[in-house]
């Protein structure tokens, strides 16, 4: 959803079911914004030591439905409901998470 490649932000539609996997992973210069418009998920915030601080429940169609990831914040997502349609948008051109944005360990022992 951008009109180039230089666009300054990213806006994304995702279609999530149940089972889906993100590692654990942070974004250094961007916060992300999170919009559940159908169905649910939960997002999972960590801290530096990979050790769960918070967790949100996000559900469309209720009080609890969009969630600000603030930057530098380790976190993942687990989808809860099938058909869970998100839109995310962060305030950066694109750019793939490196790999020491991600918590290795979340591969192995993160399920969703």
């Amino acid at each position: 959803m951008r009109t180039s490649m230089d666009g300054q932000s990213q806006r994304i539609f995702n279609a999530l079911e149940p089972g889906t996997i993100f590692p654990i992973h942070r974004h250094q210069n961007t916060s992300e914004t999170v919009i559940v418009l159908w169905g649910a998920m939960r997002e999972d915030f960590y801290n530096d030591n990979g050790e769960l601080a918070a967790s949100y429940i996000l559900k469309a169609g209720t009080d609890n439905f969009i969630l600000q990831v603030p930057v530098g914040q380790w976190h993942t997502l687990t989808c809860l409901e099938s058909d869970t349609i998100l839109f995310n948008a962060k305030n950066r051109t694109y750019s793939p998470v490196s790999i020491d944005d991600i918590l290795i360990k979340s591969l192995n022992n993160h399920k969703c």
